[in-house]
């Protein structure tokens, strides 16, 4: 029995030792960053988040990846990343697919920019208030094979605004589908929100959505709009 007992209290001992072995290992700390941009603007591309852009990221010789989103303003930063090579990709935005970008991240950090085509683009945006009214005025391109469909005035108490946000307010939505590129190129839209409250800061944005499968928004950047 003594001989039992010295032989548990062995394995028992090991057993920690390589328990402490393994909670000694360094921690992940590489970093990636960067940015997801207009190809011909070079504006980043704004999104909503979650569910707007995802960086996905494959280790080379492990075909499991790891999803992140950008920021709202289409910017991405994971500094927990395992020192390897990787496969790196802009997915799922309001852009065309793009391909996967090779990253080293064995020695240091990485900025990546990614430079996409997206459904739409938004131009000479100004939203402003006036009395309880806000008014966006605004020009819209198709720059994508996607169809045109809608834009549409939001706005909110919070600066995370975006087509599903609840309680977001939204202006009449603007039919698109029937303008050609001539039309849109002599065009500016008007789109408003009535009946906001006084001395309220708010925050607004266009949104314009194409025929894409994810039903994924292009978006003007955010604007603080406080209402007198």
């Amino acid at each position: 029995m003594k001989k039992i007992l010295i032989f548990l209290s062995f394995i028992i001992g090991v057993s920690y030792f390589y328990s402490c072995e393994v909670d000694n290992y360094a921690e992940p700390d590489m970093t990636i960053e960067g940015k997801v941009v207009d190809t011909q603007t070079d504006d980043n591309i704004q999104t909503r988040q979650p569910n707007g852009i995802k960086i996905r990221v494959v280790e080379e010789g492990y075909p499991t990846p790891y999803d992140f989103w950008t920021k709202p303003d289409g910017s991405f930063k994971n500094s927990k990343l395992p020192a390897a090579k990787y496969q790196v990709v802009a997915m799922e935005g309001p852009f065309d697919d793009i391909s996967p970008v090779s990253v080293d991240l064995n020695t240091n950090q990485t900025n990546v920019i990614f430079k996409v085509t997206p459904f739409a683009r938004l131009s000479n945006v100004s939203i402003t208030a006036s009395g309880t009214t806000i008014t966006a005025t605004y020009k819209v391109a198709k720059s994508s094979t996607k169809a045109l469909k809608t834009s549409v005035l939001m706005a909110y108490t919070s600066v995370q605004i975006h087509e599903a946000t609840t309680g977001a307010l939204k202006s009449t939505t603007v039919d698109l589908s029937g303008y050609s590129d001539a039309d849109l190129a002599t065009t500016t839209f008007t789109s408003t929100i009535t009946g906001l409250k006084a001395g309220t800061t708010y925050y607004a944005r266009i949104g314009v959505l194409t025929n894409n499968s994810l039903s994924r928004y292009n978006y003007s950047p955010v604007v603080e709009v406080k209402v007198p």
